[in-house]
C-alpha cells in the first residue's frame, strides 16, 4: 500500500480483499482498500477518479462501522470524505479520529487538507504543523508542505507559500 505505485496499489487492494474473505470481520483491510483507492486518484492511477471516489466511500464506512473506536478508520473515512468534496462530514470523521487518537499525524493532515479545500485555510496551519511534528519522516510530507504552501497562498502570505513549495519539490517521490 505505501509504496504507492500503479501497480503495488492494484495488489494491495486484490491482498486486503482477500483478507477480507478469510476474516469479514477485518476493519484495518476496509480501510486499507479505501486508502488504496485514494491514493489511486491522488497519483493520478484511477481510470476514474470519480470511479474510485465511488469505490472507496462502502469500504472505509464498513471499517468504522465494524470499530467506531478504531482512529485510523475514521481517517480513512474522513479522508475519503474530502476526497469526494464532503467537507462538513470529513471534518467531523476527522475530528473523531483525532478525539480517539489525538496523536495520529494522518487525521491531523486529514483535518488540515479539509480546511484549506473548504476555504478555512487560515484554519488549518495548526493541523498540518501538528502532523509534521508528530511524523517527521512522514512518507506523506511532501502533501504536507504542499498543504501549508497552499495555505499560506490564500491567506496572501505568498513568501512562506513559496518557502513551503520549495521545501515541497525537496521531499522524495
Amino acid at each position: 500500500l505505501y509504496r504507492c505505485t500503479q501497480l503495488d496499489l492494484a495488489l494491495a487492494q486484490k491482498l486486503f480483499e482477500e483478507a477480507i474473505s478469510v476474516d469479514p470481520e477485518l476493519g484495518p483491510a476496509y480501510s486499507a482498500i479505501s486508502e488504496a483507492c485514494y491514493y489511486e486518484v491522488v497519483y493520478g492511477f484511477a481510470a476514474s477518479a470519480q470511479a474510485n471516489r465511488d469505490r472507496a466511500i462502502g469500504p472505509a464506512q464498513k471499517a468504522v462501522a465494524l470499530d467506531r473506536e478504531d482512529a485510523g478508520a475514521h481517517c480513512t473515512l474522513g479522508r475519503i470524505r474530502y476526497l469526494r468534496r464532503e467537507y462538513a462530514a470529513a471534518v467531523s470523521e476527522l475530528q473523531t479520529a483525532l478525539e480517539i487518537n489525538p496523536s495520529l499525524a494522518l487525521a491531523h493532515y486529514g483535518l488540515g487538507a479539509t480546511l484549506v479545500f473548504s476555504g478555512k485555510s487560515s484554519e488549518a496551519q495548526p493541523h498540518i504543523e501538528a502532523a509534521i511534528r508528530l511524523s517527521p519522516y512522514d512518507p506523506n510530507m511532501g502533501s504536507f508542505l504542499v498543504r501549508i504552501a497552499e495555505a499560506k497562498y490564500l491567506v496572501g502570505d505568498d513568501e512562506e507559500a513559496i518557502r513551503f513549495a520549495l521545501k515541497a519539490l525537496g521531499q522524495p517521490s
